[in-house]
């Protein structure tokens, strides 16, 4: 059941993305036949593959990889180890989120010209 439910939470979000990104009601169309391989996929989407950096290849990777619970594996292996609400645990916990937001803030700050999105409404 929570396998089902997670799939039935990702398709809603990924849902609504692409009815976010769309133009109109036939692009959104278009990329929901994309989607699930009933049209030929645009240009664009073929380049991303072709083309995408290195870091972006990460983080896909790192967002698959957090997306699944691996935190809380990580902590529960940390309190059997050093015991619970000890303060190795906390100390890992407070560096992996001040490491995230650091790098979250440098790659903000490294990219190219990237306007406020609703300004497109």
């Amino acid at each position: 059941m929570r396998v089902a439910g997670f799939i039935y939470t990702a398709a809603v979000f990924l849902a609504g993305w692409v009815l976010f990104r769309s133009e109109g009601i036939k692009s959104a169309w278009t990329m929901f036949a994309s989607l699930v391989g009933a049209v030929e996929p645009a240009r664009q989407t073929m380049l991303l593959y072709v083309d995408a950096a290195p870091k972006l290849w990460i983080a896909m990777a790192l967002g698959l990889l957090f997306a699944y619970p691996v935190v809380p594996r990580i902590r529960a292996a940390l309190a059997r180890r050093f015991g619970a609400d000890s303060a190795l645990e906390e100390l890992i916990s407070w560096l992996a989120v001040t490491v995230g937001a650091a790098l979250a803030l440098l790659f903000l700050a490294g990219g190219s010209y990237n306007p406020f999105i609703y300004f497109r409404f």
